[in-house]
């Protein structure tokens, strides 16, 4: 089913007005349309549910793979022949070896490996590397240094640029008047996120970053990839209109005069690498704002029955339900 995007402002202006005259005028941005499962080209007649497998923290395997790693990674040239230090706290295992970081989350197995001494520093290059040889360098690293990750499940996303700028300043501090300001790229990170069976996982977890320095070598890697142990059942899930409906309902007795919707995810929602995580679950995460000035506020629907979910942690939302049946 194609989404037509006038049509559902149509339908939210129509569903201000049934509310009553004191409602909040409810608009959603062309942009956070663009993700919707209809654009996406998601099967609404079946979505399934996934059981994730708990993952047993092991120090020793954590030291075997920071070692691999130091030995064998191109972002670990700095750690060969430096002694190695660990650092063992709460919820995850440190360990460095000169200016290189490794670090693994104990409750997720979640990992980055980092050159602190090439992070987000400009260097010298002999030319600007050029976007094929950033991907071609990242996707081979991915496969020679990223183990368990299916080929079929992981998506690259493009490239984030980390700038580095510098401007002339005067005896306090502060940026001559006038003084121009130069900007170079300091980095770049290659963007992986993660899709089982075509639906998107998003959120702090179940994503890849590859980054590479200013001449397009690479510096470290960060991986929250949990293994999945069966796929639940799936079922029907709700449309972008209904959803729609439900956030205006919602909001039809708010004091604010507009509401923009500027977000809107569909798919699995995943916690970062230092929480556990039982379950991946369908659903919608709306993300709006009241005005220029206002802070960004997310709403999490369940996709399958469209009702909001209250988190027990709202700073860190996630899903850890079981499919109903």
């Amino acid at each position: 089913m194609k989404i037509d995007m006038k049509v559902l402002g149509a339908l939210v202006a129509l569903a201000c007005v049934a509310s009553g005259a004191s409602a909040a005028q409810v608009e959603f941005d062309r942009e956070a349309l663009r993700t919707t499962p209809e654009r996406l080209g998601i099967g609404m007649g079946g979505v399934a549910s996934y059981e994730l497998a708990a993952y047993d923290f092991d120090p020793q395997a954590a030291q075997k793979r920071a070692r691999e790693l130091f030995g064998k990674s191109p972002a670990a040239a700095k750690a060969r022949g430096a002694r190695v230090e660990t650092v063992d706290g709460k919820d995850r295992l440190k360990i460095s070896a000169g200016p290189v970081e490794y670090e693994m989350a104990m409750r997720s197995g979640g990992e980055y490996l980092l050159d602190l001494s090439r992070y987000a520093i400009a260097e010298p290059a002999a030319k600007v590397p050029a976007s094929k040889d950033l991907r071609a360098t990242s996707d081979a690293y991915v496969k020679a240094f990223l183990p368990g990750i299916d080929a079929r499940e992981i998506r690259f996303v493009g490239f984030k640029r980390i700038m580095d700028s510098a401007t002339e300043l005067g005896a306090d501090g502060v940026p001559k008047p006038g003084a121009a300001t130069t900007s170079t790229v300091a980095s770049y990170v290659a963007l992986y996120e993660r899709r089982l069976a075509g639906v998107p996982v998003f959120g702090p977890g179940e994503r890849v970053r590859v980054y590479l320095g200013s001449d397009g070598k690479v510096t470290g890697h960060s991986m929250v990839w949990r293994k999945v142990a069966a796929r639940l059942d799936t079922r029907p899930v709700v449309s972008t209109r209904e959803i729609q409906k439900v956030l205006v309902e919602r909001h039809a007795k708010n004091t604010a005069d507009r509401i923009t919707v500027d977000r809107i995810y569909f798919g699995y929602l995943a916690q970062g690498r230092y929480s556990e995580q039982a379950t991946l679950s369908p659903v919608y995460h709306v993300g709006f704002v009241y005005g220029p000035e206002s802070k960004r506020v997310f709403e999490t629907f369940d996709a399958y029955t469209g009702r909001l979910i209250e988190f027990a942690r709202r700073d860190e939302p996630s899903d850890d339900r079981r499919a109903q049946r």
